[in-house]
Formats: C-alpha cells, structure tokens, sequence
C-alpha cells in the first residue's frame, strides 16, 4: 500500500486548503514537490490547480514540479472515454486562462503538447476560440505545422 507520513499528510492538506506557510515550510524540511497523495494519481500541482491555489501552484513549479502532469475527470461516459480519463494539465491551464498558462510555460511546459481532444494544444486552442493562448503558444514557439 501506499502511505504517507504524517508531514507528507500535512502538506497535502495544507495544499488543498490554500495556507502557503505550510506549503513552504514542509518543502523546505525535504517534501517533494512531485509528492502525490495516492500512487498513481493527486500530484500536489495538481492539487492546487484544483483548488485555485495560484501562488501555491507557482511555489511548486520553482521548487521543481513537473508541469507533465494530469488531471483525472470521472463520470465521463457523455465524452465516450470511459470512466475516467486523464486531461494534461497544461490543457486545463490553458482554459482557465492566460495567467495559469504562462505559468506551465515558464516553467517548462512544452508548447508544443498534446491537447486534450484535438491534437496539440496549440490546435486545440484554436479550435475553442481561445485567441490570447494562440497568440501565447506561438510567441513561445509552437509550431504551427
């Protein structure tokens, strides 16, 4: 089984709740930032992308979370994936708006990444209208081709 002890708990929890002191402090007693509350899934980026937690999402990325993470939607049978599926969560950053999308970007995410439905992200923002994450994604090399 997977366990966490009890610090790692205390940063998850900490995580969800928004209280960045504690975020911070349990990165700098040794907790990774790519710490995940089950073995496959809850990474904490992920966690604060969920809560709206920005400055705690932008904590992690400069201590050196991955920006190549998921976010895992449930109950999904009306988009024929099953299930569950998995969304990148660039993808999802990207919908929520340019401040979350520059963030990816700065920290590594690759503009060039898969969409979540339609190819790249830079085909799928075109597709959904989102005019200012085009213009983002192409200042940041995404190729059009």
């Amino acid at each position: 089984p997977y366990e966490l002890t009890p610090e790692q708990q205390a940063v998850i929890a900490a995580v969800k709740t928004g209280d960045i002191a504690a975020v911070r402090a349990g990165l700098d007693a040794g907790i990774d930032p790519n710490l995940r509350k089950s073995r496959t899934r809850g990474e904490l980026l992920v966690l604060a992308f969920e809560g709206g937690h920005f400055e705690i999402a932008r904590l992690l990325l400069s201590r050196g979370a991955r920006t190549n993470v998921n976010i895992w939607f449930t109950n999904s049978y009306e988009r024929g994936m099953g299930p569950d599926y998995a969304v990148p969560a660039v993808v999802v950053a990207m919908k929520r708006g340019d401040e979350w999308l520059k963030l990816f970007l700065d920290h590594g995410a690759d503009p060039n990444g898969p969409g979540a439905w339609r190819g790249t992200l830079l085909t799928e923002a075109a597709s959904e209208g989102l005019q200012s994450a085009v213009a983002l994604l192409l200042s940041r090399g995404a190729d059009i081709n």
